[in-house]
């Protein structure tokens, strides 16, 4: 599971997915956030100023298989698209 960026619905998606045990990927622009985001919970977190394409930081931290599931909150759809596990029906 990926949550972009470090605001209220993100912190939110973090707790709740944790919950549910998935495993949460986050990303966020400083280390202050990014240690907010782990003592939420989150597994793993991509500094996006850091790792401009943090899409295959996030491929990387899969070990290639992609993520299952993107909580979107900061407007990154085209490397959100591309972190995202597309599955046929």
């Amino acid at each position: 599971m990926l949550a972009t960026g470090s605001g209220g619905v993100s912190l939110f998606t973090v707790q709740f997915a944790k919950l549910l045990g998935a495993r949460v990927i986050a990303t966020a622009s400083r280390p202050d956030k990014e240690q907010r985001l782990r003592d939420l919970g989150a597994d793993e977190v991509i500094n996006y100023r850091d790792i401009p394409n943090w899409h295959t930081a996030a491929r990387e931290l899969t070990a290639g298989r992609v993520v299952d599931r993107i909580v979107d909150t900061a407007g990154t759809l085209e490397q959100s698209l591309k972190s995202v596990a597309v599955t046929e029906s």
